[in-house]
């Protein structure tokens, strides 16, 4: 897909040689194309159990999948940025949210202290995490780390099908939601 070469490119100026050419054979995930697993459950603020469809705009979904909202200043800062644009997001036909392994009460606590309109679920077993396939490994059993995600974002339509994503290995660069604007747009009209 021409706007992850572009992201990719970008984000590796300025990087070695070598760790240029790790980042463009790094991919994890499901890929464009594939459905969204059966098994998408996610828990809301409120304790309620959310499938994929509940979770749908008009035309789909683009689902942030963050590290952590408690610990994570790079997580916050992408949610707070994400929330910026969520209107812009809406309009295009998409709901934007976000998931992290999270337990409710920490994303409530960071909701209630930065008031984000997006909706934020929570999915600390990692089960919609390691059925999108995206299970950072690097992370053991008893660390407080074990279960998060690559930062990844998903560009997803009414029908569960994968439309686009943004995929980074590291978890200090982000794509913005002007990232994810731009990739809409490519997605809706087929460039």
């Amino acid at each position: 897909m021409r706007i992850l070469a572009t992201l990719l490119t970008i984000f590796t100026l300025g990087l070695g040689a070598a760790q240029a050419d790790d980042m463009q054979k790094f991919d994890a995930g499901l890929g464009v194309g594939e459905k969204v697993p059966a098994s998408f459950t996610v828990t809301d603020q409120e304790g309620m159990a959310h499938d994929y469809a509940s979770l749908s705009g008009e035309k789909g979904t683009a689902v942030f999948f963050i590290r952590s909202l408690k610990w994570c200043p790079y997580c916050k800062k992408q949610a707070i940025n994400a929330d910026k644009y969520a209107d812009q997001i809406r309009a295009l036909g998409y709901n934007p949210i976000t998931i992290s392994y999270d337990e409710v009460k920490h994303i409530n606590k960071f909701d209630k202290s930065k008031k984000i309109s997006m909706a934020m679920y929570s999915d600390p077993k990692s089960e919609v995490i390691d059925a999108f396939e995206l299970r950072n490994e690097e992370y053991e059993e008893g660390h407080y780390a074990h279960g998060v995600p690559h930062p990844a974002i998903y560009v997803i339509a009414k029908d569960g099908t994968i439309q686009g994503k943004l995929l980074e290995e590291g978890y200090k660069v982000r794509p913005t939601a002007e990232d994810v604007i731009a990739l809409i747009n490519e997605v809706q009209t087929g460039s």
